[in-house]
């Protein structure tokens, strides 16, 4: 069995260094409330999201995570 440690990320801040993320008027990452916390929003239409995204996804696949929920 491979034991990979327990790294938490900040994906919010890797995103916005990559500026990735939905910006508002000012240039600034556009923030949505989501219950007791604000989000960002990954902009789909920039070249660098979908591959950051992916290794994200392959990351939690590989670590077992066989789905999620996301309902908001």
């Amino acid at each position: 069995m491979d034991n990979k440690p327990n790294v938490r990320r900040n994906l919010y801040e890797e995103a916005k260094k990559l500026d990735i993320l939905i910006k508002d008027n000012h240039g600034e990452p556009y923030m949505v409330p989501n219950t007791a916390f604000d989000v960002g929003m990954l902009d789909l239409t920039h070249p660098s999201t979908a591959s950051w995204f992916k290794q994200i996804l392959r990351g939690m696949v590989d670590d077992g995570v066989r789905g999620w929920m996301a309902d908001f």
